[in-house]
């Protein structure tokens, strides 16, 4: 579970994170504008595409409030060192049981090392782009990294989940999530202590819905993850992404949170919450 600061507040604790800042203009824009509302409370990047590069500096200024994290990228492009597609990966991990974790190291590194260039500080926790971090051999390989240059103060997205969320989440969790989080006990490294906020991005459901029915079996210290995009043109309107933002950055948000008596805290680090 986040080590996180005693309080009185007799409001649950939970982490909403806005994911994949970097990978496109319309989500750079959307996670800055969220972030600058506190209506999340954690960003996760990519570090390597010129939109994280561009939109840096006005999420660094957009709230202090707001912990900044590393989105570990080895799936996009699929070509590289250390690269690969996340089926490929699948299949090093599960199958092959043959990861090159010297160069699988050296890629992490380099993607730290980035992100410190880029946001002049070191990342509050890492995650990965398509729950990568999580597979056997990727998992013990970022540890190390992170315990050596770190210790245990970076903090690493669980994806074990509490309750029955779907089969999606069913199926993520089942890629090694349990493993992950005995690592991260064993070693004394935080995280999130349930999950949620995984669909299959159709919009048959109301994000309002699936965003309540979260908000209230989410266990404190719990963390939501998002992926919000600005609407870039009127036919985008009706997309997943899309429709998160627009309910995110909605009057019905914060008064969501106010009636599930929810507190929005940063993800891997201690600091203050955020009033509904």
């Amino acid at each position: 579970m986040t080590r996180m600061p005693v309080t009185t507040d007799a409001r649950k604790r939970i982490v909403v994170c806005a994911d994949d800042f970097g990978l496109t203009r319309a989500g750079c824009e959307s996670i800055v504008e969220l972030a600058c509302a506190n209506a999340v409370s954690s960003v996760s990047c990519i570090v390597d595409s010129p939109g994280a590069t561009r939109h840096a500096g006005a999420l660094c200024n957009a709230s202090p409030r707001i912990s900044l994290g590393l989105h570990l990228n080895l799936t996009i492009p699929s070509q590289g060192a250390a690269r690969a597609s996340l089926r490929s990966w699948l299949a090093r991990a599960y199958v092959l049981r043959s990861i090159d974790r010297q160069a699988l190291r050296g890629e992490i590194r380099r993607q730290l090392l980035r992100f410190e260039d880029v946001f002049a500080r070191a990342p509050a926790y890492v995650d990965g782009h398509q729950n990568v971090h999580q597979l056997p051999g990727v998992s013990r390989t970022l540890i190390d990294e992170l315990a050596d240059r770190y210790g245990t103060h970076i903090a690493v997205r669980s994806t074990v989940t509490q309750s029955q969320r779907g089969f999606k989440v069913r199926a993520i969790e089942l890629l090694g999530a349990k493993r992950l989080h005995s690592l991260l006990q064993a070693r004394g490294i935080a995280s999130n202590s349930d999950f949620a906020g995984i669909y299959d991005f159709s919009t048959r459901v109301p994000y309002e819905r699936r965003m309540g029915g979260w908000l209230r079996s989410i266990e404190d210290g719990g963390l939501i993850v998002c992926h919000p995009e600005r609407a870039a043109s009127p036919e985008m309107l009706s997309t997943a992404r899309c429709t998160e933002h627009s309910f995110l950055s909605s009057v019905q948000w914060p008064r969501m949170l106010k009636q599930c008596h929810i507190r929005l805290v940063p993800f891997g680090q201690p600091g203050p919450g955020y009033d509904a």
